[in-house]
């Protein structure tokens, strides 16, 4: 019989705001900077710059004709990237209870918060493969500060700043790659991750911002300096970090890529800040009414590789152009009427979108042109919580609750279902 559990309600991933800072990245070493900004020791510190992407005159893919074929030909590119890449989206951990943080390999990576000795709270990742087995590979609470930490997860890697400013990453396995600990008194946040294991952190010294790059596992950390920007007589001037960070790197990413401050990404590798938005220039308003960080955010987007899926439409994060705008138009408008809010956290592969409807789950497509979605079939599964019944794939879902993580199938609904994870087990 099973053990009553109590499903704790209280928020389990609180941001982690913590005196910190950054130095040496060595396994187990402590970085020691008591009074002046910090000044990375594994590399020298590099200057970054601000670049402007080539204009192109190149107009989006675009159907010509209202052919069906042509409406949703997108979908090829689609799934060919797929089936290369998966899902590669930074994902941040924002839920109090459960929450699905990426699928990698054909495993899903499963946060779960919860009780089994009240108040006690506990704080896992587990896995759960395509043959429905399910696995434990991190128990954050062993890191430290229990409940404390901010977490990021991309491309099957995991990034965990725990309550001693100690920055961890995990291996798609659970296995820990590394841990660097940042020892000095300003304030540091863990703010992004790219799919090529670029991780951003922040500090601050006397409300000063500073933004670094560790790399290959957290052994090698860069400095970028802050962009600049034109004003009156061909003179530029830094824009203040302050009005950036710390929770502005929640878009997409690709590569060495990091996408969401304005119309800027940072460049990894390079250093730079690059300004990709065709013709546009730095300036004191980083965010515009049409800017690209107005439809890659968090929240709305999935990266799929080199593809962006937005409600407006694909972006391509490789050449910086649009591979489709669902309404046609070279850019997407910010308030068209036109988007389609579930396209991106519904697509799981394949040339279809599995989406949650009021009489259940809809396999749907959705054309170009903006025009309504088309179902190709109907499921009588009634999927009402998104946190806690999680889409896997196209075939099953998942039911995460006080006892642990079950594995449902569309065809049998909660007539059947596959024990995964027990939590008192």
């Amino acid at each position: 019989m099973r053990k009553y559990l109590f499903l704790c309600l209280t928020l389990a991933a609180s941001m982690l705001f913590a005196a910190s800072g950054c130095g040496s990245a060595e396994s187990s070493d402590s970085v020691n900077v008591p009074s002046e900004p910090v000044k990375p020791t594994t590399a020298a510190v590099e200057t970054s710059i601000v670049t402007t992407a080539e204009p192109t005159t190149e107009a989006p893919t675009e159907p010509t004709t209202a052919d069906s074929s042509e409406l949703f030909a997108y979908y090829d590119d689609l799934a060919a990237e797929w089936e290369k890449n998966g899902d590669t989206t930074p994902y941040e951990l924002s839920l109090p209870s459960f929450q699905l943080l990426g699928i990698y390999n054909g495993n899903a990576y499963i946060y779960a918060s919860y009780c089994l000795n009240p108040p006690s709270t506990e704080h896992k990742i587990f896995t759960v493969d395509k043959d429905n087995v399910g696995k434990e590979i991190i128990d954050l609470d062993s890191i430290n500060g229990k409940g404390n930490f901010t977490l990021r997860f991309c491309n099957g890697y995991t990034y965990v700043m725990d309550s001693d400013n100690r920055l961890h990453e995990f291996d798609p396995s659970g296995g820990q790659v590394n841990s660097v600990t940042f020892d000095q008194p300003s304030y540091m946040s863990l703010i992004g991750v790219s799919p090529a294991g670029d991780v951003i952190i922040t500090d601050s010294y006397n409300h000063v911002w500073n933004l670094y790059c560790l790399s290959d596992h957290l052994s090698k950390m860069r400095q970028f300096s802050k962009p600049k920007y034109e004003v009156e007589h061909g003179l530029t001037e830094e824009y203040d970090m302050l009005g950036l960070l710390p929770n502005q790197f929640t878009g997409p990413a690709y590569g060495h890529k990091l996408y969401g401050i304005g119309n800027l990404y940072l460049d990894c590798e390079t250093l730079e800040w690059v300004n990709y938005e065709d013709g546009g220039s730095i300036s004191t308003s980083m965010v515009r009414d049409k800017s690209y960080s107005s439809v890659l955010k968090t929240g709305s987007i999935r990266c799929v590789g080199k593809y962006c899926l937005t409600s407006k439409g694909i972006y391509d994060l490789e050449t910086d152009k649009w591979l489709v705008v669902f309404g046609g138009g070279d850019v997407p408008e910010y308030n068209s009427g036109k988007s389609f809010v579930y396209f991106p956290k519904t697509y799981h592969g394949g040339t279809s979108n599995i989406e949650r409807v009021a009489q259940g789950v809809s396999v749907q497509q959705y054309p170009s042109d903006g025009s309504k979605a088309v179902e190709l079939k109907k499921y009588d599964v009634k999927l009402i919580d998104e946190y806690s019944q999680i889409i896997l794939d196209d075939e099953r879902y998942i039911v995460c609750d006080k006892y642990g993580i079950f594995v449902h199938t569309f065809e049998k609904g909660d007539s059947e279902e596959i024990q995964a994870i027990l939590f008192d087990k």
